[in-house]
């Protein structure tokens, strides 16, 4: 029977060693580097011109709560709203946060930071050991402008019509259509579009519809054919009847004048 050498049973009991420290530096290496928190952004652009950015922020650990110590944002002095996330915010166990933060349309790019997070087992992370920990969200440039909805009013008039006053508040060029005429208005102008129909009056822009039919001000005097002639008739009467009285009284003093005489 052939048997080790002492060399060789000591040089394997060596390694035998080493790889029992190795396994054990892994479990007990292990739930610690688990640590950590996922942060993710969504952004939004909203018709105001403004972005708004979601974020979330995940703790990996399903059995242990979380403290977030140190939280930092890009760009400086907008602060995170709607269950915001913040130093001291605390995370349940396996759970999120989340809150939405606003940049001017003009950002570029939004960062969240994590720098600090502590959990109940008394594991601490910081930025520097775990990058996951922050994140940046690119803002597209010029990507976000104010989308204002569209604008039609409506105005009776006496005589029967109908002015239709369109509106573009955006910053390119805008179409109507009025009873299926088109009507193209440049950025930031106003058209008034008159109607001479008491039917029902449609305007469109794209896939919205608007519908209007005359409806009397309530503040119109009468102006038919007939009735604007009997005025004039009696406003030409007492301009007649008025110059014939100046007329006889004229005379009447001329005859006095000469009887005087």
């Amino acid at each position: 029977m052939n048997r080790f050498r002492p060399s060789v049973r000591r040089a394997l009991s060596i390694a035998a060693a080493a790889v029992a420290g190795f396994a054990a530096t892994l479990v007990f290496a292990t739930p610690a580097f688990a640590h950590h928190v996922t942060v993710t952004g969504a952004p939004t652009c909203q018709d105001n011109g403004t972005w708004k950015v979601v974020w979330t922020v995940v703790n990996s650990e399903g059995d242990k709560t979380a403290v977030l110590t140190t939280v930092t944002v890009d760009p400086d002095g907008s602060a995170i709203t709607n269950d915001p996330i913040a130093s001291g915010t605390a995370m349940a166990a396996g759970g999120s946060v989340s809150g939405e933060q606003t940049f001017p349309g003009t950002e570029t790019s939004a960062t969240l930071t994590i720098n600090l997070a502590t959990w109940s087992n008394g594991v601490t992370k910081t930025h520097v050991q775990e990058p996951t920990q922050t994140k940046t969200i690119p803002l597209p440039e010029g990507q976000c402008t104010r989308v204002p909805e569209p604008k039609v009013e409506f105005r009776s008039n006496c005589d029967g019509t109908v002015t239709v006053k369109l509106f573009n508040e955006g910053e390119g060029d805008a179409t109507y259509e009025v009873n299926g005429v088109e009507h193209a208005l440049l950025p930031g102008t106003t058209k008034d579009v008159p109607v001479n129909s008491k039917d029902e009056i449609t305007v469109t822009h794209g896939d919205l519809v608007w519908k209007y039919t005359w409806k009397d001000p309530g503040n119109c005097l009468p102006v038919t054919g007939s009735s604007l002639t009997g005025l004039l008739v009696v406003g030409a009467s007492l301009v007649l009847g008025g110059i014939g009285i100046i007329t006889l009284l004229s005379l009447t003093r001329r005859r006095r004048s000469r009887t005087a005489t």
